[in-house]
């Protein structure tokens, strides 16, 4: 088995692991800060927007269900009158 040492390995190889590391790294740096910082985030402006959101969810979802239902109806129609 071939002995892979840092030496041994070629510049670009050595210089991606390098990004690599490092960029793990100052991604968990940030993760770290932001969960300190989204303590103090207050998302109480928030509430009535999302309130409206799952109305508006909740109605398209009766719309697609009253559709899909008038559809089955009017197969299930077709089917009987032939």
């Amino acid at each position: 088995m071939k002995d892979v040492t840092p030496q041994t390995q070629p510049l670009v190889k050595r210089l991606k692991d390098a990004a690599f590391v490092g960029a793990v790294g100052a991604s968990t740096a940030l993760v770290a800060a932001n969960s300190f910082a989204a303590a103090e985030l207050d998302f109480s402006g928030a509430t009535g927007e999302l309130d409206g959101t799952k109305t508006a969810v909740k109605g398209v979802i009766i719309v697609l269900v009253g559709l899909l239902g008038m559809y089955l109806a009017w197969s299930w129609f077709k089917k009987g009158a032939k």
